[in-house]
């Protein structure tokens, strides 16, 4: 119960776009384009939704504090987050394809409280990228 967190504003937007994605994802699998067995010349869209995961190390937030003078008395942390992804791709041959997307990985926090009385918060943000992929299909 003491790692219970509110939902920020950030939040709740990353989980609207990854609803979006969801849903554009299944859409895309609906789609009998997507799923014809020889597929070649074929622009196709898809999505990806699932769980992401931090090490935040408590020796390395230690070892700061304790040059400080601070005793650290617990580490509350939060490592794990809900990621998404879209990306487009097109199916030259069906052994070739090349896909272009967007992806977030999510947001991870700790707080570590420490004598004389303290709390030290840090926000590690995995904001987003782009990645570009070749994709090889083996029959």
């Amino acid at each position: 119960m003491g790692n219970e967190r509110k939902m920020s504003g950030d939040d709740m937007q990353t989980m609207k776009n990854i609803v979006v994605l969801a849903l554009l994802g299944a859409a895309t699998i609906a789609a009998p384009q997507a799923l014809a067995a020889d597929a070649t010349g074929n622009w196709y869209l898809g999505a990806g939704l699932g769980q992401s995961r931090a090490k935040i190390e408590d020796s390395s937030i230690n070892s700061i504090l304790t040059g400080t003078g601070a005793t650290v008395t617990g580490t509350a942390k939060n490592e794990t987050s809900l990621e998404g992804k879209a990306f487009v791709g097109y199916q030259f041959n069906k052994y070739v394809a090349a896909e272009g997307g967007y992806f977030r990985l999510g947001n991870f926090s700790f707080d570590t409280t420490t004598t004389p009385a303290g709390t030290v918060h840090g926000d590690i943000k995995s904001r987003m990228g782009w990645n570009v992929d070749v994709v090889g299909t083996a029959p």
